[in-house]
C-alpha cells in the first residue's frame, strides 16, 4: 500500500463526502497495517474490499481486524471457489471503434487509477507503459487518455473525462474478452492480446 495511505484517505473524504470510498487490495499486507490505517478507514467512511487471488491469506485474522476497528471488509477471497480473471481483449493497432468499447467497458465504469499524478479512465491505460516496455510494443497513450489531477480546474472537468471515450479506447476489443482460471503468468503477450 502507499505510504501515505491514510493521508490520501482523509484527502479523499474531505473532496468526496457522499460517494461510497474503497480499497481494493490482495489483502497481503492488511495483517501488519498499523493502527492508525484502520482508525483512517473507519473516521473516514472507507471500505477495504479484497480481491481473488490464489494467495495464502489468514481470512479470520483479517475478519477480526475488521470487527475490532469497525471497519467494513468485504473478502473475495473467502469464498472456495475456481479464480477467474478477465483477459484483456488489446489490440496491437488502434483499429477498434472507442465508442463501443467505452460502452462495453466495466473497468471504465468503476475501476479508475491514478498513476503519478495522473487520473486514468482504466488500469490498462494506466499500465499499458509495462506492457510496450515488456513486450516491445507502443500502444500510444495520448494527453487525452488522462487528467493531471494538478491541472484540474474543477471537479466538472474530471466528470466530462469519466463520461465520454477516450483515444486509448480503440485498442479495447472487448468481445475478446475471455474469462480465464487464474493462475501464474507465463508472460506471453497472448495473456493480453489475440
Amino acid at each position: 500500500m502507499h505510504k501515505d495511505i491514510v493521508e490520501i484517505m482523509k484527502i479523499t473524504r474531505a473532496n468526496f463526502k457522499t460517494c461510497k470510498i474503497k480499497i481494493v487490495t490482495n489483502g497481503i499486507l492488511l495483517e501488519t497495517m498499523p493502527e492508525d490505517f484502520f482508525h483512517s478507514c473507519r473516521a473516514n467512511n472507507i471500505h477495504i474490499e479484497i480481491t481473488q487471488y490464489p494467495i495464502s491469506l489468514n481470512k479470520l485474522k483479517i475478519a477480526e481486524l475488521g470487527k475490532r476497528y469497525g471497519v467494513t471488509i468485504k473478502n473475495y477471497a473467502l469464498a472456495n471457489k475456481k479464480v477467474y480473471m478477465r483477459k484483456m481483449g488489446l489490440v496491437l493497432k488502434p483499429t477498434q471503434n472507442k465508442d463501443t468499447s467505452f460502452k462495453n467497458c466495466q473497468y471504465a465504469k468503476y475501476c479508475h487509477t491514478i498513476r503519478d499524478g495522473k487520473f486514468f479512465m482504466c488500469p490498462p491505460v494506466a499500465m499499458i507503459t509495462h506492457f510496450n516496455k515488456y513486450f516491445s510494443k507502443n500502444l500510444e497513450v495520448t494527453p487525452q487518455d488522462f487528467v493531471d489531477i494538478y491541472r484540474i480546474k474543477d471537479i466538472n472537468e474530471l466528470q466530462k473525462y469519466r463520461k465520454q471515450a477516450i483515444p486509448f479506447c480503440r485498442y479495447c476489443n472487448f468481445d475478446k474478452n475471455d474469462k480465464v482460471i487464474w493462475t501464474l503468468s507465463k508472460k506471453d503477450i497472448s495473456e493480453w492480446s489475440k
